[in-house]
């Protein structure tokens, strides 16, 4: 059974903040979401990750999110996951040189830090 672990020590943007519209009434990949990616790739391939065996098998991707999810208040915070998944997994799987088509599993944990300073993401990639 083939696995990848790593961390990203970048937190994704939300939906909202990953597209605008252009001149012509064209939903587009705006600069943050464009940054975001760049970013990713940039540490990804920094880590010199081995995905060879990872290639065409069925892929579980595991995702643990580190954000102040509550609030001095311990309050839980207004700040959604779900739309923070898919600008992640694309970003890693472009990275890695691999279809994100070969995911059948995801598994997403809120984890809460108290500091915007310590967001991060970790990441496992495994073969099922």
């Amino acid at each position: 059974m083939a696995s990848l672990e790593f961390e990203l020590n970048i937190f994704p943007p939300s939906l909202n903040q990953l597209y605008s519209t252009n001149r012509y009434g064209k939903r587009v990949l705006s600069k943050v979401g464009i940054d975001f990616k760049t970013t990713c790739d940039v540490l990804i391939r920094i880590k010199n990750l081995n995905s060879i065996g990872l290639r065409n098998n069925k892929l579980k991707l595991e995702l643990d999110f580190f954000y102040p999810w509550l609030t001095k208040k311990k309050k839980i915070a207004k700040a959604d996951l779900s739309n923070r998944i898919k600008v992640i997994e694309d970003a890693i799987f472009k990275a890695l040189g691999l279809d994100d088509s070969l995911v059948f599993v995801i598994v997403c944990n809120k984890v809460t830090v108290l500091n915007k300073s310590e967001c991060k993401v970790l990441v496992k990639i495994s073969t099922i």
